[in-house]
């Protein structure tokens, strides 16, 4: 018999609502709802653990981490594909006249080599974590979280220095859509490669971040990578 937790559903949710709060200007209703995350993730830990103990026990569980994490990429990827799309559309009914346009041989170029360069010491360390070399696909993974530190502080400097801003026009804001929501999915990939990086220091087998859940990282980071790629290409090649 197979049992499907609520408990993923409930840390999604809280963190929309929380989001959702943050935006619409409540400050009371993020708090009750990070309150509600902060218990449902310690709720997880211990299903997890509680899980881990049943499996040292014998018993057979099934492993749903992998298809989760699959149709997670999907979503997001199905997001980002629709804000390119409408972009380009935008583009072709004319406001591109408009737009500011940004260097693409310059920070665009320099922090896409940073990014994809986390993407090869990434697959580095997933090798020498399937070898068993745990020392190796430590240092690989320090690495990819270096390198993911560096793309965002970069990327926020360029922001810095932009002559325009996301409430400059439609340009502005499809702008800073793609690459602020970009930018976070590299903000939250680079705190789970730092948690790889700890699980890793303590033993793969922990049960906060178990073997399952780093590869989930790993694909996370990759879909960053291609996405990126997209962006790049899509938004500072084309559109811009």
């Amino acid at each position: 018999m197979v049992v499907v937790s609520c408990i993923p559903l409930v840390v999604g949710l809280a963190l929309f609502m929380g989001v959702l709060g943050s935006c619409v200007g409540v400050l009371l209703f993020p708090v009750w709802w990070a309150l509600i995350l902060s218990m449902a993730l310690f709720a997880w830990y211990v299903e997890d653990g509680l899980g881990e103990g049943c499996e040292s026990l014998g018993a057979e569980s099934v492993n749903v981490v992998g298809m989760g994490v699959i149709l997670f990429i999907f979503s997001e990827a199905m997001f980002f594909l629709g804000c390119l799309i409408s972009a380009f559309m935008l583009v072709e009914g004319g406001w591109g006249e408009s737009w500011i346009s940004v260097e693409f041989n310059e920070v665009p170029m320099w922090i896409s080599v940073v990014l994809l360069s986390s993407g090869v010491s990434v697959s580095q360390a997933h090798n020498n974590m399937l070898s068993g070399n745990l020392g190796g696909a430590l240092v690989w993974m320090v690495v990819t979280s270096v390198l993911g530190f560096i793309f965002v502080l970069v990327q926020v400097e360029e922001w810095s220095i932009l002559p325009f801003s996301v409430s400059t026009g439609l340009g502005g804001g499809v702008f800073f859509l793609i690459t602020g929501f970009h930018g976070l999915h590299v903000v939250v990939g680079t705190l789970l490669n730092v948690g790889v990086v700890a699980v890793i220091s303590v033993g793969v087998g922990s049960g906060l971040m178990g073997g399952m859940k780093v590869e989930g990282v790993i694909w996370y980071w990759h879909f960053v990578d291609v996405v990126w790629l997209f962006v790049l290409l899509g938004l500072y090649w084309y559109v811009m």
